[in-house]
């Protein structure tokens, strides 16, 4: 007897649990390389050696190892993009799954979330999501916007965003980007591409993404500060105000994240030089600023993280990083060597 489908997310624990899962492969009705695993060449994050010693922890998900790797540049390998096309499967924010077999998860549906829901039938699909693109709104943006361009004529785009992102909605209308409205949808045939590696079909839909953004914005400042503020996890920069006085005594544009995406965009359209505290949020000036611009993130000394630099080569564009220290009220930098720093790395020295 078959589980119903509303079970299916229970089935796929209790199979996990007891170590019972297949894989895409054993599972799949076809299964298609788009583009094969690639080498090639990561450039550095630009950041003052001196600062190194400032660091003394990074976010969970990464190491100094890995961070030190990313600063120096290396040789990276990309994983290949991979279609996978199965038949009857259930698509959720938390993963999809096919016939009690999850795959791609972020959390399990709940039982109680899933009982009262209506789940929606749909012929053809296709799922736009990797489980990182409904944790952070950067990787949303970045992974799954690139990502959607792998739909093929005849797919209904399966791609949610978390509700509290209030400017994923405004992406997906300034891109006239279609999808099914429904958390809950049953396909008779779903594709899903396997997209983790920065190869070069990768770069080439990034880059495509970028330019539709580009093309719909006008020309904004050559040089823009984000300001995080309180929004967010904690970092708060303590002596942001002056630091923001400073940067405007520069020519620097200040926009708060909070703004709504249309003025972010065109703040940030054709500048050369970024600055923002690390977060999802600076996804939004890689879109929209001039090629070869420079992105500099205020780096906490607790939570070094470099993940932007992987997306580089794909936009043409540097990373940098200044390492803000640990102080009483969250974090703080040193502002004119902040200044030093950003004139002699910017394109256009300030």
């Amino acid at each position: 007897m078959r589980t119903p489908v509303r079970l299916w997310p229970l089935e796929s624990r209790i199979r996990s649990k007891l170590r019972k899962r297949r894989s895409m492969d054993d599972i799949c009705l076809s299964r298609t390389v788009i583009c094969p695993a690639e080498i090639s060449t990561m450039p550095p994050v630009v950041m003052l050696p001196e600062q190194r010693a400032l660091v003394t922890a990074t976010q969970p998900k990464t190491t100094l190892e890995h961070e030190w790797k990313r600063i120096a540049g290396f040789e990276a390998q990309h994983e290949g993009t991979v279609r996978y096309v199965f038949s009857n499967v259930l698509a959720t924010p938390q993963g999809f799954f096919v016939n009690g077999h999850g795959f791609n998860q972020f959390g399990h549906p709940s039982l109680g979330d899933l009982k009262p829901t209506k789940i929606h039938k749909r012929e053809n699909g296709f799922f736009g999501l990797s489980p990182i693109c409904m944790q952070y709104f950067g990787h949303w943006l970045l992974d799954g916007l690139p990502n959607t361009l792998l739909r093929q004529p005849g797919e209904d785009l399966y791609f949610p965003s978390n509700p509290s992102w209030g400017h994923a909605k405004s992406y997906l209308d300034l891109l006239e980007i279609d999808r099914i409205e429904h958390d809950y949808v049953l396909f008779e045939t779903m594709s899903f591409c396997v997209d983790i590696g920065q190869n070069s079909n990768r770069r080439s839909r990034t880059k495509a993404i970028q330019h539709a953004v580009r093309s719909k914005i006008p020309h904004g400042n050559k040089r823009v500060y984000i300001s995080r503020g309180h929004t967010g996890e904690n970092r708060i920069l303590s002596n942001e105000a002056d630091l923001v006085a400073a940067l405007e005594n520069v020519g620097f544009v200040v926009i708060p994240v909070t703004a709504p995406l249309e003025d972010i965009l065109s703040a940030c359209a054709g500048a050369d030089v970024t600055l923002s505290m690390e977060g999802s949020h600076m996804s939004h000036v890689f879109f929209a600023s001039n090629p070869g611009a420079l992105h500099v993130t205020i780096n906490p000394a607790d939570l070094f993280n470099n993940v932007y630099a992987d997306y580089m080569p794909s936009l043409d564009m540097h990373i940098g990083t200044f390492v803000a220290q640990i102080d009483d009220e969250g974090y703080r930098v040193n502002i004119p060597r902040l200044l030093d720093f950003l004139a002699e790395n910017s394109a256009n020295a300030l």
